[in-house]
């Protein structure tokens, strides 16, 4: 994750600056109107709300290769591309659902 715009050390007070931030993210899944269709910007949006306060980052797609312990995510190069398939997947299973 690198360093935090809070300049917070320890994993405990890390893990509480993002437990906040998620909170933050989920209120505003929960305000969208019902019928908006999920979309990039809004996945950026979700990221930017949650954890803007804590990380340069947030919001923005990655343009690192990074590392999370033994876990190896997406080059940069391929996330835009698997967020919009997870966002047709999405909005396809919501409308499906609401049929």
């Amino acid at each position: 994750m690198g360093e935090n715009l809070l300049g917070l050390i320890t994993p405990e007070q890390i893990n509480e600056a993002e437990a906040k931030g998620v909170i933050e993210g989920e209120k505003y899944i929960i305000n969208l109107d019902e019928n908006v269709k999920i979309s990039a910007s809004i996945v950026l949006q979700i990221n930017k709300i949650s954890f803007g306060n804590l990380y340069p980052w947030a919001g923005k797609w990655r343009d690192k290769s990074v590392q999370v312990g033994a876990f190896l995510p997406p080059e940069p190069g391929q996330i835009p591309n698997l967020i919009y398939q997870f966002t047709d997947e999405l909005n396809y299973k919501i409308a499906k659902s609401t049929n």
